[in-house]
């Protein structure tokens, strides 16, 4: 099809959140034998929902007890913490300050300099 060939692959979060609206919406909808699909939904999607959770484990040897193999550190989503956004806020202030006051000190010299 030609949107097929048009389409671009979107970011993981939007993916997450279509999926886990995809799950409520079977949650909502189907009988709870049927809930299979939500469950294999939000696994592959690796997102918490009702009928998903989290686990998580800290070295190899927790994942060898409970029988589980770790997801590829990639496939993980990550939104930033509050203080990486503080962090580039500030950055950004301080770059937007010192260009205006480089501004203000060019058009004082230009001032003098045509005085």
């Amino acid at each position: 099809l030609a949107w097929e060939r048009l389409a671009k692959p979107s970011s993981g979060h939007i993916a997450r959140l279509w999926a886990k609206g995809e799950v409520l919406r079977i949650l909502d909808r189907e009988a709870k034998d049927n809930w299979g699909a939500a469950i294999e939904l939000a696994a592959t999607y690796q997102i918490i929902t009702p009928v998903s959770g989290a686990v998580v484990l800290e070295n190899a040897q927790q994942y060898e007890a409970n029988v589980l193999t770790p997801v590829a550190p990639s496939s993980v989503p990550t939104i930033p913490e509050p203080e990486v956004w503080a962090l580039l806020i500030v950055a950004l202030l301080l770059i937007l300050w010192f260009r205006f006051r480089h501004r203000i000190h060019l058009a004082i010299e230009r001032k003098s300099d045509g005085v």
